[in-house]
């Protein structure tokens, strides 16, 4: 997830003043990333809730799965892709902050494979983190709360 303090401003237009004010954005950037990883747990726990849910697994994959990882949700295997969306400083996560932009998300190779699917290798598409459109009604919110607390 890419998210940048330029777009703030279409957001939420009556922010102008403090939009201009406020030339560093990493603190605002890391209250995001908190968020973020809130949600991310959210989409996990409820298996895709927030995209409208995650394609059930194949009959023979569950089966197996069962086997190997008895009682797991979709999309949790070793646990490692769902922590590194949703465990502060977990390995494979990925937090860049600059003064005006942050990414989000994670560098777990298999993570796009499931976001996008990859039919040629019997894999549907299972969403993992919402489009910029679905949270941007929250995202303007949080920033308000944001821009108050820190330049008042």
């Amino acid at each position: 997830m890419r998210v940048d303090a330029r777009e703030v401003r279409r957001l939420i237009p009556e922010v102008g003043r403090w939009i201009d004010a406020l030339q560093d954005w990493r603190p605002v950037f890391r209250e995001y990333h908190k968020d973020f990883l809130s949600m991310m747990r959210a989409q996990f726990i409820s298996q895709g809730g927030l995209v409208g849910g995650w394609q059930p697994l194949s009959p023979t994959y569950a089966a197996r799965k069962e086997r190997e990882r008895p009682g797991r949700r979709i999309m949790v295997y070793d646990g490692d892709l769902e922590a590194a969306l949703s465990d502060p400083g977990a390995p494979g996560q990925v937090l860049r902050l600059g003064p005006g932009t942050a990414v989000m998300g994670t560098d777990i190779g298999y993570a796009a494979a499931h976001d996008r699917g990859a039919p040629s290798r019997s894999l549907p598409l299972r969403q993992l983190i919402p489009d910029a459109e679905e949270i941007e009604s929250d995202l303007a919110a949080r920033t308000l709360q944001y821009l108050q607390r820190i330049i008042g």
